[in-house]
């Protein structure tokens, strides 16, 4: 059964409303951690170009539904909505949550277990949106899939990819971990597999896209002892 995700792009009136905001989701991170077997991911990351120093992500991956309900039920999470409701000047728009209530299934995944703090103290982390033509996204992830073997096999220095479709929307959603720039720009961007998918892709692509470069500040992006 494919894992599902969810991503979390929330936008604080502050910079001391997004540290609030920071403190509260680590503190579900380090739960998740010790206490989720079934939440793989939970990482709270911010834009690499911070122009307006109030928005914060959270990636997180569970292994199936049940982890999903689990985690949504835990204490933690009841702690932080707690937070969040208490203090009406936290945010100043609603948040943007890719994955509910339409969910995310992972297609094309693999994570390396180089991904750690302790290992790669500051992996460069992409999530990204390219919008499709309707009915589309499904003829596009073949493409999408030969991508992620290709980085998996052949590029080390990709230490995460997920392709997530979100077919009702008309959108390829991916979340991607490089060990830096360099490697981003001049290995993987370069390679015959990313040119070879935008060119299966290109028929099909509306030219709509997103792409965020995130720096992690809090959370993971793999456990010890994660899923194989």
């Amino acid at each position: 059964m494919p894992s599902l995700f969810v991503i979390g792009h929330l936008k604080t009136t502050s910079g001391e409303a997004r540290q609030t905001v920071i403190d509260a989701l680590t503190t579900v991170s380090k739960y998740s951690l010790t206490k989720e077997p079934g939440v793989y991911k939970f990482c709270i990351a911010l834009p690499r170009k911070d122009d307006d120093g109030t928005s914060v992500f959270a990636i997180e991956e569970y292994a199936d539904h049940s982890a999903m309900d689990k985690h949504m039920a835990s204490p933690a999470v009841a702690e932080l909505l707690k937070i969040f409701s208490s203090d009406p000047k936290l945010f100043s728009a609603e948040p943007a949550i890719y994955g509910l209530p339409t969910k995310l299934s992972a297609g094309a995944s693999f994570t390396r277990s180089s991904l750690l703090p302790s290992t790669t103290p500051d992996p460069l982390i992409i999530f990204a949106n390219f919008g499709y033509k309707p009915s589309t996204t499904s003829k596009a992830l073949p493409g999408w899939t030969s991508l992620v073997e290709y980085a998996k096999e052949k590029e080390e220095g990709t230490l995460t990819y997920t392709v997530l479709e979100d077919k009702e929307k008309g959108w390829i959603r991916t979340v991607e971990a490089y060990t830096g720039e360099e490697f981003l720009e001049d290995v993987h961007v370069k390679s015959t597999a990313v040119a070879e998918n935008q060119k299966q892709n290109a028929e099909w692509r509306t030219g709509k896209k997103e792409i965020w470069r995130l720096k992690a500040v809090a959370g993971y992006l793999h456990k010890e002892e994660e899923k194989a």
